[in-house]
């Protein structure tokens, strides 16, 4: 038995937070307590899409088209509080998305051999993805000292450094 006042307080810091998930733990045959990690991530999309079709004459034809698709993912950390990696894979947090597709085009028959035929797209595509990678943790949460002690260290968020990223 271990004394629990010998217990590292950010050991003990990050089993409290890892308390939830460890009820997935599953026995195997060999006697190894294997994590079962599992959580369910969030995918909602809509999307529309229109077209006008316009024919003035016999030989000319007009048509335009607009669509767009909106998009908003959640991927939850697997161990939760305690963070990790993506539940499904993919990108932790928020990625909300949006694309945008609009297109013209036309036909004009000069004879039945020879055509004109017009067409203009274009598409905006944006997507994003946010998580929480500027709180510090590991002062904050785990209560380890010394964190960001150097001043090269102690960037701004405008600063290019990985040392921010992970804010330890």
């Amino acid at each position: 038995m271990i004394c629990p006042d010998r217990f590292d307080p950010a050991s003990a810091a990050m089993i409290n937070l890892l308390q939830p998930k460890l009820a997935q733990v599953t026995s195997t045959s060999n006697d190894l307590n294997n994590f079962s990690g599992s959580g369910t991530a969030l995918f909602n999309r809509d999307t529309a899409d229109i077209k006008i079709n316009y024919i003035p004459s016999q030989k000319s034809m007009v048509f335009g088209r607009y669509s767009f698709s909106k998009s908003l993912v959640f991927d939850p950390p697997l161990l939760g509080d305690a963070g990790g990696d993506a539940t499904n894979g993919g990108q932790l947090g928020d990625a909300p998305g949006l694309i945008q597709n609009v297109g013209m085009g036309a036909t004009y028959a000069f004879t039945p051999s020879m055509l004109l035929d017009w067409n203009f797209g274009f598409t905006r595509q944006r997507l994003g993805a946010t998580f929480d990678l500027g709180s510090p943790k590991g002062l904050d949460l785990l209560k380890i000292p010394g964190r960001m002690a150097m001043a090269r260290l102690a960037a701004t968020p405008n600063s290019i450094t990985a040392f921010r990223r992970f804010n330890l």
